[in-house]
């Protein structure tokens, strides 16, 4: 979805410079800095977040594991803001959206969640 929303902006902008009243020269230039843009930076790839069977959470990328859930941890019907960390340490806040993840572990996810307990299958 990212890579998606990454070449349409900058379709867009093309597009919107090229019908812009600038000189035919300027027009290159600044079509040609859309493009150089839109290859040198790509969106990253989505990071993992995996949930284990005790509760626990963990960020692969980032090299976190046995990360529990922390104060700021909230659930709405299309987004979840999971605040994991652990004691002393400092917090990492990630949000997930309703279609980053398949049905069944949207509603798993939710009810763990809202069921405010820190064991579960999510």
């Amino acid at each position: 979805m990212m890579a998606v929303w990454h070449v349409v902006v900058h379709a867009v902008a093309f597009v919107s410079v090229s019908l812009s009243g600038f000189p035919w020269p300027l027009k290159l230039a600044a079509g040609g800095a859309l493009v150089a843009h839109a290859a040198w930076r790509r969106p990253k790839a989505p990071m993992p977040v995996c949930r284990a069977a005790d509760g626990t959470w963990s960020l692969p990328t980032l090299g976190l594991e046995g990360l529990a859930l922390r104060p700021g941890t909230q659930a709405g019907p299309f987004w979840v803001r999971l605040a994991l960390g652990r004691a002393g340490a400092r917090t990492v806040t990630i949000v997930l959206l309703a279609d980053q993840v398949d049905r069944e572990a949207w509603r798993r996810l939710q009810a763990e969640l809202r069921r405010g307990t820190a064991a579960g299958t999510v």
